[in-house]
C-alpha cells in the first residue's frame, strides 16, 4: 500500500504543476470570483502540510516560523502578493519538503509504518502513521489541488471578461 500512496501522490504533484504552469508570479495571490485559497497561500499550505508528517516521521523541521505563520493551519490567504514568497520559492519549499517526506516513508520499516501515530492528539483520527501519511499525500494535497484547479479556472473566466 507504500507504494500506491507514494503514487497517488506523485499524481498530485504532477497535477500542481500542470495547473499553475504559466500562471505568471505577480498573478500567485489572486483571489478571482470571491475564490480566497490562492496559489500562493495554497502551494505554501502544502509546504506546512509536509514538513508536519515529516515531523510524524521523525524528520527535523525546515520550515521558518514565519513560514509556518503565513500559510499553517489557522491562517488565511490574503490578496497582496508582496506578503508570499515568489511562485519558484513556494514550489521549491513545496518539492523539497515533499522529496524528504516520500524518502522517509520509502526508509521506514513495516513496524513504524503500522505503527501508532507519534501524535496522540490525532490517534483517533489516524490510528496509524499509515493512516496519517495516506491522508496527508494523497487526501489533504488533492484536496488543496482540487482548490488550485477552481481557482485556476476562476482566474481563466475572469479574463475572457475582461474588455
Amino acid at each position: 500500500m507504500r507504494d500506491e500512496i507514494l503514487n497517488g501522490f506523485e499524481i498530485e504533484r504532477r497535477r500542481l504543476r500542470a495547473v499553475l504552469q504559466g500562471v505568471p508570479s505577480s498573478r500567485w495571490a489572486d483571489q478571482p470570483g470571491g475564490l480566497v485559497h490562492h496559489a500562493a497561500w495554497t502551494v505554501g499550505h502544502l509546504a506546512v502540510s509536509m514538513e508536519a508528517i515529516g515531523g510524524e516521521l521523525g524528520l527535523a523541521p525546515w520550515l521558518d516560523d514565519a513560514w509556518r505563520a503565513r500559510h499553517g493551519q489557522g491562517s488565511s490567504p490574503v490578496p497582496a502578493r508582496i506578503v508570499y514568497p515568489e511562485s519558484p520559492i513556494l514550489l521549491d519549499m513545496f518539492d523539497g519538503g515533499a522529496d524528504r517526506v516520500v524518502a522517509a516513508v520509502r526508509g521506514l520499516g513495516d513496524e513504524g509504518w503500522r505503527g501508532p501515530l507519534p501524535d496522540e492528539r490525532h490517534r483517533a483520527t489516524y490510528p496509524t502513521l499509515a493512516h496519517a501519511v495516506l491522508h496527508v499525500l494523497v487526501g489533504h494535497t488533492a484536496f488543496h489541488v482540487g482548490q488550485l484547479v477552481a481557482w485556476a479556472r476562476a482566474r481563466q473566466d475572469e479574463r475572457r471578461l475582461q474588455p
